[in-house]
């Protein structure tokens, strides 16, 4: 009698949720409102990507510009090996004079007489920050239409956003590349207009890739969620 009085005991005992699983406790309101706020977040980074890429597509279309000008530099740094300045040079500067198509951060816009210059960063764009350990950093100083030139302006200013999440699709033709060591100061010469001038970054501090050329198009994409 004692035995099934214990094994009715464990029974009963067991009753109400399966052997071994723990009930699920329910979540609070406010991990309600955390998760919600996660999705939405979500879904916002993937619409502004989606528009982005749309928006990269029509421009590299349009002024039939090399989009995939850092993938052997990607692919050199993704193993760990040294990027030589000759192999930038030939991925920024077409042998069939294409522009690049990049997205980057506007540092500057300045003016020397009549012609002014866009000041830019190149950034890595929808891809893993491990795959741009090794990557050189390219400042971009290219000589650029005045109209143009009070757009980025203009459109850089319709945002309460941080300056630096500013996100630029830029279109390049790239003339000149150097390295040198990175600028503080950009010193640009009046005759550079038709590439007859120079553009450069003068400091001391670690050596950046100084790229010039002219900027062809440039549209704001955004703030990079």
């Amino acid at each position: 009698m004692r035995q099934l009085f214990v094994i009715f005991t464990l029974v009963l005992s067991g009753c109400g949720s399966p052997t071994g699983v723990k009930p699920i406790a329910p979540t609070t309101e406010k991990q309600d409102r955390q998760l919600k706020a996660k999705l939405d977040d979500e879904v916002a980074v993937r619409a502004w990507k989606a528009k982005a890429m749309t928006d990269l597509a029509a421009m590299g279309k349009k002024h039939n510009a090399v989009a995939d000008w850092n993938k052997q530099l990607r692919t050199s740094a993704g193993k760990d090996r040294s990027i030589y300045t000759i192999e930038i040079q030939d991925s920024l500067i077409s042998a069939s004079s294409r522009p690049i198509l990049f997205v980057g951060h506007v540092a500057d816009v300045l003016r020397k007489g009549d012609i002014c210059f866009l000041h830019a960063t190149h950034l890595p764009f929808f891809e893993d920050n491990e795959e741009e350990i090794g990557m050189p950093q390219i400042n971009f100083i290219l000589e650029c239409p005045r109209e143009l030139a009070t757009r980025i302006i203009q459109e850089s200013r319709n945002t309460t956003e941080p300056y630096a999440s500013m996100r630029f699709a830029i279109v390049g033709l790239i003339t000149h590349v150097d390295k040198r060591e990175s600028g503080v100061e950009v010193h640009v010469d009046a005759r550079f207009n038709g590439g007859d001038g120079t553009a450069n970054a003068q400091a001391s501090g670690m050596e950046t890739v100084i790229a010039t050329g002219r900027c062809l198009d440039a549209i704001f994409l955004g703030v990079e969620p």
